[in-house]
């Protein structure tokens, strides 16, 4: 994956100033520990180590919100480890002349701080539960642990996920034993042979066929 989404809910005049007329020659992106960020103090939050060499992105608004999709291997890897690590990290722009945006990011490490956002700002979290994410799996396969926990939501064996009409299949393992985490190999290392469309919420998933089921699992999640 080299791609990731910011959303500015409800919209930040400076969010936009900054991203809204596209990629410019002289902006300068920066992802660095959230500790070194200072207040309205722009060059905290934009020490040279942390520039990011090659940060696309694509804004847009959606009506009071603005949206910005970023394409950045570097970028994502960076705030990749820093999710792991469970650090926060901030995210700021330059674009010399007219603005600069800094934003700091904390990741959720229990449910615990989830608990604590849904108290003080209960409606951006709302929000963001509620917020669409399209996985295009067949470009970004899932990693095994990814397949894992998607099986545990769906409350199926890993052999429901397998689409056992793919030549793939048919060709290479067809009358095979094989254990789950076999198969969970498998479905990482070949992502096709994964059923396809699955839809989640927070708690739940469902392979989206047929159309009554789906229909059906929209409505009551």
């Amino acid at each position: 994956t080299t791609s990731g989404k910011i959303i500015s809910y409800g919209g930040y005049k400076y969010f936009k100033d900054v991203y809204g007329n596209g990629i410019a020659s002289n902006i300068s992106t920066y992802i660095q520990p959230a500790y070194h960020g200072i207040g309205n103090n722009m060059e905290s939050y934009m020490k040279p180590k942390y520039i990011i060499d090659k940060f696309n992105f694509i804004f847009s608004i959606r009506g009071n919100d603005y949206i910005l999709n970023f394409i950045s291997p570097e970028a994502f890897q960076n705030i990749e480890g820093y999710i792991t690590r469970k650090e926060s990290f901030s995210i700021a722009t330059l674009k010399p002349s007219v603005a600069w945006y800094g934003g700091t990011f904390t990741p959720l490490k229990s449910i615990k701080d989830l608990k604590v956002i849904s108290k003080n700002n209960s409606l951006t979290l709302c929000k963001i539960l509620l917020e669409p994410e399209v996985i295009e799996y067949l470009k970004n396969p899932l990693s095994e642990k990814q397949i894992e926990e998607l099986i545990q939501l769906l409350k199926i064996d890993p052999i429901q996920l397998v689409r056992v009409n793919e030549t793939i299949w048919k060709e290479n393992y067809k009358g095979k034993t094989l254990s789950n985490p076999e198969i969970i190999a498998l479905l990482a290392k070949h992502p096709k042979l994964i059923e396809r469309p699955i839809i989640t919420s927070v708690t739940n998933a469902l392979i989206g066929r047929p159309i009554d089921k789906l229909i059906q699992f929209l409505e009551s999640n």
